[in-house]
């Protein structure tokens, strides 16, 4: 994973939170940053979604991670935790760019 790809990787992650304290939080964790260490060792670099030839295969990632067990709720998105991730799936595959706050709707519908 290069340089790009981690910082695609972080921001992905940064647009599932909603809550504005948090946010506010990694706000002022960037600002005083000066440098972000990267690291190529497959141990600390996550893999980035797109690697990945099928949901299978990601979802089997995700899980040797330690991610949430498949039928765990998560009231927060409100669906479990395999359809969270099937959702994130189907939207990066999906060829469409889309604003968060759309993101957030089509989250809310389902």
């Amino acid at each position: 994973m290069n340089v790009t790809e981690y910082q695609n990787n972080i921001i992905r992650q940064v647009l599932l939170i909603n809550e504005e304290e948090k946010l506010n939080e990694i706000d002022h964790l960037v600002k005083k940053l000066r440098v972000i260490s990267f690291s190529d060792d497959e141990n600390t670099a996550e893999k980035d979604i797109m690697e990945f030839k099928t949901f299978e295969e990601w979802d089997a990632y995700l899980q040797s991670k330690d991610f949430k067990e498949p039928d765990e709720f998560l009231p927060e998105w409100n669906m479990s935790s395999y359809d969270f991730r099937r959702f994130i799936w189907d939207a990066e595959h999906s060829g469409e760019y889309i604003p968060v706050e759309q993101f957030y709707e089509k989250l809310s519908e389902l």
